[in-house]
């Protein structure tokens, strides 16, 4: 399980590649989003009830589902962040 103190990282993740993919939407009229999770994360369960269900019942919103709790998943989140100039740092 994910400490705790790295949980809102899943948030900033999301808010990240909502910029992102707005930028994009305006060529493709599809956002797409990574998102990054973990299974036992009540804020990512929280997150994708709240956050994610919403924001596709309103949006041409694509979601790709990654599952840090598996190798391939969190190799993909560690690139991303350095793609995005992120050291590994949780904002508060």
């Amino acid at each position: 399980m994910l400490p705790f103190f790295l949980m809102p990282l899943g948030i900033a993740i999301i808010a990240i590649f909502l910029i992102r993919g707005a930028t994009e939407a305006a060529e493709t009229h599809t956002i797409e989003l990574l998102y990054f999770f973990t299974e036992e994360c009540d804020h990512c369960r929280h997150v994708d009830e709240f956050v994610l269900g919403p924001l596709q019942d309103v949006y041409p919103v694509r979601v790709e589902r990654i599952n840090i709790d598996e190798d391939h998943g969190y190799k993909h989140l560690l690139r991303e962040e350095e793609a995005a100039g992120d050291r590994g740092r949780t904002p508060l």
